[in-house]
């Protein structure tokens, strides 16, 4: 029953759930999982690596293969380590994801369950904001020049330079 019960939990999840050896790769993978990287079946995730789901490099600059061995390597020393990761679907579009990766043991040998939460609309929102808050910025100053500047060439002169300065 309990069993059943973890089952259901693990199928009806919306985040994505996989089991990973690091010696073996990918053991399985939820259907979550298979709908985030765009995999047909199980047999399809499992059949790649972890590498072979993230671009060569992350946006930091450092490649994904390095990174992805210092991430496990972190999980297995502290237990469960969490971080922002770039993956890559099958057909090659990328997308983030928050992962968490929890070690534990399974008949002796380690095992590493790997969560992901795809945060694409989150960081889209996070960019949107940055975006306003500049064009709040450009906007901002260029209202308190219209008040302190009364010469319409420094007016023009002093907009521009805020329009390049705050707006990009």
């Amino acid at each position: 029953e309990n069993e059943e019960r973890f089952r259901v939990l693990y199928e009806a999840s919306p985040d994505a759930i996989m089991l990973l050896s690091p010696e073996l790769g990918f053991l399985t993978g939820n259907p979550a999982t298979l709908a985030l990287f765009g995999c047909r079946n199980e047999q399809e995730f499992i059949a790649l690596s972890p590498t072979a789901t993230s671009p060569e490099f992350q946006p930091d600059g450092r490649r994904s293969d390095d990174k992805v061995q210092e991430m496990m390597r972190l999980a297995q020393d502290k237990g469960a380590h969490s971080f922002e990761w770039l993956h890559q679907r099958a057909d090659g579009t990328t997308f983030p994801v928050d992962v968490l990766l929890v070690t534990t043991t399974i008949d002796d040998k380690i095992v590493i369950q790997v969560t992901l939460r795809d945060i694409t609309e989150r960081k889209a929102n996070e960019a949107r904001i940055v975006y306003l808050n500049r064009v709040y910025a450009m906007l901002s100053g260029i209202n308190t020049l219209i008040v302190r500047v009364h010469d319409r060439d420094e007016l023009f002169r002093e907009a521009c330079r805020i329009a390049l300065e705050e707006g990009g």
